[in-house]
């Protein structure tokens, strides 16, 4: 959210939600998280489209608005 704030938008909301031990892997190796993810990403993909599952799934959504201009005629 800092880093979008910083670019001037309005407003940014950033949501992630990670699924298993990648953010503890991540701590101690970041390479062997990145191989991990790889592995991960196509069950991921599945688990994302069962809406039972879905909630398992990895999910990092960011957004940002921008200014709202108006112009006079």
């Amino acid at each position: 959210e800092r880093l979008l704030d910083e670019t001037g938008f309005d407003r940014a909301e950033v949501n992630a939600r990670y699924f298993g031990p990648f953010i503890y892997l991540n701590r101690l190796s970041r390479p062997a998280t990145g191989a991990a993810l790889r592995r991960w990403e196509p069950l991921d993909d599945r688990l994302a489209r069962v809406r039972p599952l879905r909630n398992l799934a990895n999910l990092f959504v960011a957004a940002a608005w921008t200014p709202a201009t108006s112009s006079t005629s």
